[in-house]
């Protein structure tokens, strides 16, 4: 399985990518390789069958402190 999205990961990066080469447009082929790379190794770990944690937590994380900052300044 994990064969098969690689697979389709390079049609897809052969294709998308050859346009913006093309185009010139290196900010936009970094952006997409980064989130790319996220995206397969999400997908692997996910097929191995390894839990993945909930994005609520990062969030919850990231927003719970910021949250009591914003609120102890406008108290």
């Amino acid at each position: 399985m994990i064969i098969l999205i690689v697979m389709i990961t390079l049609i897809a990066v052969f294709l998308e990518y050859r346009k913006l080469i093309k185009k010139g447009k290196k900010r936009e082929l970094k952006i997409s390789a980064v989130i790319l790379s996220i995206g397969i190794a999400l997908s692997a770990v996910r097929i191995s069958g390894m839990n993945l944690p909930s994005p609520f937590l990062i969030i919850r994380f990231v927003a719970l402190p910021i949250s009591r900052l914003v609120s102890m300044m406008l108290s």
